[in-house]
C-alpha cells in the first residue's frame, strides 16, 4: 500500500481505491497543503519584501532551483496564500490562474529573441493574440478593475546560453510594461522561474556570474526608478526529513511517519540515498508526488461523502 502511496504519478488523476479504504488521512487537503513543505526561510524573505513593496510598486521576483526541487512549486504556494483571494484576473494563456485539469497556475516559456526588442516584440503578440486585441496597449482595458496582475515565466538553462544578456531582455520587458500602464491600473507582479539543474550541490561559475549580473541591474534600476521593487531570492534546498516529519504527522498521522518514509526512501535512486545517509535531505520533486497524492486522495473522499450526504445515506 505504501509502495504504491510512494510511486503514485503525480501528472495522473487516477489512484487506487485500496489506498483510499486503508490509509486514512486527518483532514482534507488544500491546494496549498501540496505545496506547503519547507522553504520557511526563503518564504520569510518574500513575505517581507511584499508586504513593505505591496501597496506601491510592481514587483518582480526571480527564484532558482534545480527542476529536482520544484522551483515553480513555490511560487504556486505564494500564489495560494497571498493571492488567490484578492480578485487576480485568470485566463488560460500568461496570467498566473487558469482552470485547466488541476486547477494550478499557469507558467510559460519567456518569449526569448534575438534582441531585447524582438522579445518585447514576441511578448506583445503572445498577448494580443491570446486576449484577441488588435493592440497591446488594448490589455490594460481588459485588466482594469483587478488588485494584480501576475505574470508567470519559466527560464531554462539553455534560454541562458542561448542569450547572455538575457537578463537585459527580462528587465527591458518588465520597465516596457511598467512605463505603459496608466496609474490608474492594478499592480503587475512577476515571477520568474529559473531552472538550473544540480545548481543547489554543484556551483557553477558560469551561472553564478550570470546571476550576479541579473542582481546589480535590478538593484540598479530599483535605485533608478523605485516604481518597480525586484527581489532575488535564494537558491531553494532540498528538504530536511525534519520538515517532512512534521507534514507526515500533520496531514497524515504520526503512527504513519516511519511507514511513509520508508515508502520514500525506497523509491530513491543511489544518488538520493547516498545524500539522504548523510544529510537526511529529500528532493522536493519526491515529497510533492506524496503530498499530491495525498490531496487527491483525500479531495477523493471528501467528494464521496459529500454526495453521500446530499443521497440520504
Amino acid at each position: 500500500m505504501l509502495d504504491e502511496f510512494a510511486f503514485y504519478d503525480v501528472h495522473k488523476r487516477d489512484h487506487s481505491e485500496k489506498l483510499l479504504r486503508q490509509f486514512p488521512l486527518r483532514r482534507v487537503l488544500s491546494l496549498l497543503d501540496t505545496v506547503n513543505c519547507n522553504r520557511h526561510k526563503v518564504y520569510e524573505i518574500f513575505e517581507e519584501h511584499y508586504f513593505i513593496h505591496r501597496d506601491r510598486s510592481n514587483l518582480v521576483y526571480c527564484i532558482f532551483g534545480c527542476p529536482t526541487q520544484c522551483p515553480e512549486s513555490f511560487v504556486k504556494r505564494i500564489i495560494y496564500e497571498h493571492f488567490r483571494y484578492n480578485d487576480i484576473k485568470h485566463d488560460d494563456e500568461y496570467h498566473a490562474w487558469y482552470y485547466g485539469e488541476r486547477d494550478q497556475p499557469a507558467f510559460h516559456r519567456f518569449p526569448l529573441g534575438f534582441t531585447k526588442e524582438d522579445t518585447w516584440s514576441r511578448f506583445t503578440e503572445s498577448f494580443k493574440k491570446s486576449f484577441k486585441i488588435g493592440n497591446f496597449i488594448d490589455i490594460y482595458n481588459y485588466f482594469y478593475g483587478y488588485r494584480n496582475i501576475v505574470f508567470l515565466f519559466n527560464i531554462k538553462e539553455t534560454d541562458w546560453h542561448d542569450r547572455i544578456n538575457l537578463h537585459e531582455h527580462i528587465y527591458y520587458v518588465v520597465q516596457k510594461i511598467s512605463f505603459l500602464a496608466p496609474s490608474s491600473l492594478p499592480r503587475f507582479i512577476f515571477f520568474f522561474v529559473f531552472n538550473f539543474y544540480d545548481m543547489h550541490s554543484y556551483p557553477n561559475e558560469e551561472i553564478n556570474l550570470n546571476i550576479k549580473t541579473l542582481e546589480e541591474l535590478l538593484e540598479k534600476s530599483t535605485q533608478i526608478d523605485p516604481s518597480t521593487q525586484f527581489l532575488l531570492l535564494p537558491t531553494l534546498q532540498p528538504v530536511h526529513e525534519n520538515d517532512v516529519e512534521k507534514w507526515i504527522k500533520e496531514f497524515i498521522g504520526y503512527k504513519y511517519v516511519a511507514p511513509v518514509k520508508a515508502a520514500l526512501q525506497s523509491a530513491m535512486t543511489n544518488e538520493q540515498r547516498k545524500i539522504y545517509a548523510n544529510e537526511k535531505y529529500y528532493d522536493m520533486e519526491m515529497i510533492e508526488k506524496m503530498q499530491y497524492a495525498a490531496y487527491v486522495i483525500s479531495k477523493a473522499l471528501s467528494d464521496a461523502i459529500t454526495t453521500a450526504k446530499s443521497r440520504g445515506m
